[in-house]
């Protein structure tokens, strides 16, 4: 590859669908951080643009671990899991977005890294790894991260993705749950990163309050948590009372806005 084609992408805006000869010349540029760890929602769009990633990837000299088909919840836990030093995932949109290597947001210094124009020269290619077999880690960290069983629990599941509501129906049958309509129903979202509770009042148990609750748990456990930086500050004064801390990380949203759900009976 010359240099004036390598060039003429300086930047790559992640927000907006970017053409497959311009996904390879990212692929390389990702290549700085060695092992690379992709994932897609397994539609035709994505597939496609994950091999121009690897290919690009390989021609820098880096590794390309394939994790196959995976919604973006379980591709991020296969990113840590695996210790790729950073990961990448295409969705049906054609659509592209990176992650360091815990699967959180790119900090500054590695985004800085990554739109660096200057391309360290490789004399061979890096290998593309079939890394499909870690996504079935995922269902077990899930039934693990229950604290007790849970026979005689009734709910149905809803998702506008079948893989993510097959794959909780999974776990949850594995711990005894049963499944019907009419009464508790717990949605998640296509990507499987928001999740909710409805019962059959409408009455709405919204994402930010389960994450309280789960926030509530790790900090009885004796142990921090990560969140974004516009999660409500409620997290942060719950976390001082039981005396642990939240850790927040950039991402799109201003961290001051106002969000319309109230904490007031949780703190």
């Amino acid at each position: 590859m010359n240099s004036r084609a390598e060039e003429k992408r300086e930047f790559f805006d992640l927000e907006e669908r970017i053409l497959p000869e311009e996904a390879l010349f990212f692929g390389k540029r990702l290549a700085r951080f060695g092992a690379v760890g992709g994932g897609g929602d397994g539609s035709p769009v994505s597939r496609a643009m994950l091999l121009a990633v690897a290919a690009g990837v390989s021609a820098g000299g880096g590794q390309f671990w394939d994790f196959g088909d995976c919604f973006e919840s379980q591709w991020r836990y296969c990113v840590g899991r695996s210790g790729a030093g950073l990961g990448v995932f295409a969705d049906r949109e054609g659509k592209l977005q990176a992650v360091s290597a815990g699967g959180l947001p790119l900090s500054a210094g590695e985004w800085r890294k990554l739109t660096e124009r200057s391309f360290a020269s490789s004399e061979r290619f890096g290998e593309i790894l079939p890394f499909s077999g870690i996504r079935e880690f995922y269902p077990v960290e899930l039934i693990k991260s229950a604290v007790c069983s849970l026979s005689g629990v009734t709910l149905s599941v809803k998702s506008p993705s079948l893989q993510v509501k097959g794959l909780t129906e999974e776990a949850l049958s594995r711990l005894g749950c049963r499944f019907a309509e009419g009464g508790l129903t717990l949605q998640l979202s296509r990507d499987g990163k928001n999740v909710s509770f409805y019962d059959e009042g409408n009455r709405y148990l919204f994402t930010d309050r389960v994450k309280l609750l789960v926030c509530m748990d790790l900090f009885q456990k004796g142990e921090d948590a990560a969140l974004p930086a516009s999660a409500p500050r409620v997290f942060d004064r719950l976390a001082d009372k039981m005396g642990r801390r939240v850790l927040r990380y950039a991402d799109d949203f201003d961290s001051e806005s106002d969000r319309a759900i109230c904490f007031s009976s949780f703190v």
